[in-house]
Order: C-alpha cells, then sequence, then structure tokens
C-alpha cells in the first residue's frame, strides 16, 4: 500500500514538473504566444517551424530536462533519502508518465498543451539501455531524413521502444524486479497509445497527404517568410477591399443610373407641362382676342344703329311737323 502511494506521489511530482511549458515560456519572453502561431501546439518542432533552431534547441532542452529531474528527485527522494524498497525503473516510469501527463494536458491552459514526444522520448533515454538509446537516434533520424515528417518519426520511434522495452524486459536483457514488471509494462503502452492520440491530427493529415514536411530554418529566414507572408496578406486585403469598392462604385452607377432615368421620364414630364401651359396660354390669348373681336364687333354695331338713328330722325320730325300744321289749318 506503501508502495502504491509513493507511485502516486511520483506521478503528482512529475505532473508538476510537466506543467512547465517551456516553449510558450520562451515564446511569450519574445513576445510571441507559440500556441496562436504555426500548427499551435506547444512542443518542440513547432519552436522549429515558427521561431527558428534556436528556439527550437532550447525547447528541445528544457522539455528533456525537466523529466530528468524529475525521475531524479523523486529517486533521491524515495529511495537514496527515505530508502524505500521501489524498483528504480518503475519509480522512473511512473514519474515520467505523470511529467508527460503535465506537458500533454497543463490544467492552465485547459488541458490543452504539447504532444509528449521529446519528454516520453527523454523518459526512455533515461532508463540507460544502449540498444534502446542507440535504436531509438537512428529510428527517428532515420525516418525524418528519408520522409520529412517529424510526427511520423516520433510514433514510429516511440512505438518501437515501448515494444523493444517489453522484448529486452522478457527476455531478461532489461533488468527488472518481478513485481513491477506488470506495473512497467501497461506504462510503455500507456505512453505509446498517448503519444498515439496526441498525434492524432497528424495521423489524419499523413493519411489525407497534408501533413507539413519538417526543413531546419534560422530565425533570419523565418523572418523573411514571414515578411512575405505578411506581405501576401496585405496584398490580399488590398485585392480585397479592391474588389469590394469595384463592386460598390458598380452598384452606384447602377443606382446613378436609374436616377438619370427617373430625371429623364421628369424632363419628359416637365416638357409635356410646358407644352400644356403653352397651348393654354395660347388659347387664353386667343379667347382674349376673340373677346376683343366681339366687344369691338359690338361697339362697331351700336355705333351704326345710332348714326341710322340720327340719320332718320330729321325726316321723322318734318314729317310730324307737317302732319302738325295740316292739323291746325283744318282747325
Amino acid at each position: 500500500m506503501t508502495e502504491r502511494l509513493i507511485c502516486l506521489a511520483c506521478l503528482v511530482i512529475g505532473y508538476g514538473f510537466g506543467l512547465l511549458q517551456i516553449a510558450h515560456i520562451y515564446s511569450r519572453a519574445k513576445n510571441i504566444n507559440i500556441r496562436e502561431k504555426g500548427s499551435g501546439n506547444a512542443g518542440t518542432t513547432n519552436m522549429f517551424r515558427v521561431m527558428g533552431i534556436r528556439a527550437g534547441i532550447i525547447t528541445l532542452f528544457g522539455d528533456c530536462a525537466k523529466c530528468v529531474a524529475a525521475v531524479i528527485i523523486t529517486k533521491l527522494i524515495f529511495i537514496t533519502w527515505l530508502k524505500f524498497n521501489i524498483d528504480p525503473t518503475a519509480l522512473a516510469l511512473y514519474t515520467g508518465m505523470g511529467c508527460v501527463l503535465g506537458h500533454d494536458f497543463p490544467f492552465y491552459f485547459r488541458f490543452k498543451g504539447g504532444k509528449g514526444m521529446a519528454t516520453t522520448a527523454t523518459l526512455l533515454i533515461s532508463l540507460g539501455n544502449a540498444p534502446m538509446i542507440i535504436s531509438g537516434f537512428a529510428i527517428f533520424l532515420g525516418i525524418v531524413i528519408a520522409t520529412q515528417y517529424v510526427s511520423l518519426g516520433s510514433m514510429v520511434t516511440i512505438c518501437t521502444e515501448c515494444v523493444l522495452f517489453i522484448v529486452l524486459t522478457l527476455t531478461g536483457v532489461f533488468k527488472l524486479d518481478a513485481a513491477w514488471i506488470p506495473d512497467c509494462f501497461i506504462i510503455v503502452i500507456i505512453l505509446a497509445l498517448l503519444l498515439l492520440y496526441q498525434h492524432r491530427k497528424n495521423i489524419d493529415r499523413l493519411r489525407n497527404h497534408c501533413e507539413k514536411k519538417f526543413y531546419f530554418r534560422t530565425s533570419k529566414e523565418i523572418q523573411e517568410a514571414e515578411s512575405k507572408h505578411r506581405t501576401a496578406q496585405v496584398n490580399a486585403k488590398v485585392e480585397h477591399v479592391q474588389a469590394k469598392a469595384e463592386r460598390k462604385v458598380d452598384k452606384l452607377q447602377g443606382k446613378v443610373g436609374k436616377v438619370e432615368k427617373k430625371v429623364d421620364k421628369l424632363q419628359d414630364k416637365v416638357v409635356k407641362v410646358e407644352k400644356k401651359v403653352e397651348r393654354i396660354q395660347n388659347k387664353a390669348v386667343y379667347l382674349e382676342k376673340k373677346a376683343q373681336i366681339k366687344a369691338e364687333l359690338r361697339e362697331g354695331n351700336s355705333k351704326n344703329w345710332a348714326g341710322k338713328v340720327a340719320d332718320r330722325a330729321p325726316k321723322v320730325l318734318k314729317q310730324n311737323n307737317e302732319n302738325w300744321n295740316d292739323e291746325s289749318r283744318s282747325r
């Protein structure tokens, strides 16, 4: 029971060391958030891609060092100082698994961390088995050089190393306390499955032939690539804005055309109204002249009538006078 509690304590200590996200710490010191660049993974490969060789080496060294430090501290505490009877390999595997869990699932990043390749590889190397170390380096470098896929090299190497550990232990080449063999086998299987789980997106990209290949680049080359990328982004934005402006201009021109048509229609209506007003004015002038002519004719008729009356008046008066004289004589 005490030994199991010690294993649990090793897991906790390892998890605490795994929480040291070297990639995040280093990138933030350079005013860059590595979790928003490249693949978004706070790991060695993404640091190589985004920030260059120096940043990648520092991240690799830091991820390896935290696993080694965690293993050394737990061995010093529980084996050297407290003298517990625990197999050193089992103790290292429990501590290393805790460190991998802390690296992969940091609670302060909502359990989204790195993929644990460097930490897992360091744990297996720290076991101190020469065949595992040599074969691991050979497999990893061979695959990466041949394919330029770091993810493929990582998965194949770790899975091969875990299988090799089990084989070497069963054949007696790797010495382990018999009571701790099941624990060690379970841990290495969990580590292999965990690495495959963390690389599930890479597996999909490899199957679809769209996984990014790895190239060593200096920080200068990365800056040049970033400047080109930014220039391309700016050009794309400019083209987008220009296209948008052209579409707006086309819409405005269409609206202007509609307005011009309406203006033409209104001008035609104004011309028609002006013609109608002109006809009304002409009619008014015509009626006015007609009225004047009628008035003149009436005046002319009245004068003629008065003249006729004046011409006939003396004759009537003369006749009347003669009639009166005749009557007076007869009397």
